[in-house]
């Protein structure tokens, strides 16, 4: 049994979806570490969900699963390498991070962009969808209630690199310190991977 088979398997006996959860088509779209399925609770119902990442006709989708059935779909048209939770906005719940790979109004280029979403009544809700970071990002994570952690290109520099804390100010996250700047790859992703 390959390890994804049996995460599935283990995800559907702790919370004890698998009709639903069997009946979603189970890929792994990005060729990542990351985890493909993200269970957190609904945060107005309290029912534990699972969003379970597919590829569907050359798109990916987000199926939001719960005990009884598949809640919702949301697809995003674009490559996803991240599936991740944290309390980004600090209100007590998780929050799903995903990191999509598109290009943005501001920016052409396809890289990997800062997505926040809540999970309210069987739905995402958007949070931020954060296309404006200055420089390319390179991985986010949330490192405590309410501070996301960015490691990011320095600009105009491909092979330096900086760390940058952002806290939630009530509709996104705002800068608030650096971490480490001007450091080669291996320093800044310590720093980012460690509070």
């Amino acid at each position: 049994m390959r390890f994804k088979d049996l995460f599935i398997s283990l995800i559907v006996a702790i919370i004890g979806i698998s009709p639903a959860l069997q009946s979603c088509s189970s890929v792994e779209p990005n060729k990542d570490v990351s985890p493909d399925i993200i269970c957190l609770p609904d945060q107005h119902s309290g029912d534990q969900i699972c969003v379970h990442l597919s590829t569907s006709d050359d798109q990916v989708i987000l199926h939001l699963v719960s005990k009884k059935d598949t809640l919702s779909k949301w697809p995003l048209y674009c490559p996803v390498i991240k599936l991740d939770t944290g309390d980004a906005n600090a209100d007590g719940h998780p929050d799903l991070l995903v990191m999509p790979v598109k290009p943005t109004r501001r920016d052409s280029t396809k890289r990997p962009r800062p997505f926040l979403y809540e999970v309210y009544k069987g739905h995402l809700r958007p949070l931020w969808l954060g296309s404006w970071i200055g420089s390319p990002m390179l991985d986010f994570r949330v490192t405590q209630p309410g501070t996301v952690r960015f490691l990011l290109e320095e600009p105009d520099s491909s092979t330096l690199f900086m760390v940058a804390d952002f806290e939630w100010r009530g509709f996104s996250p705002l800068f608030d310190q650096y971490r480490v700047r001007n450091a080669d790859l291996d320093s800044a992703r310590s720093v980012f991977e460690n509070d």
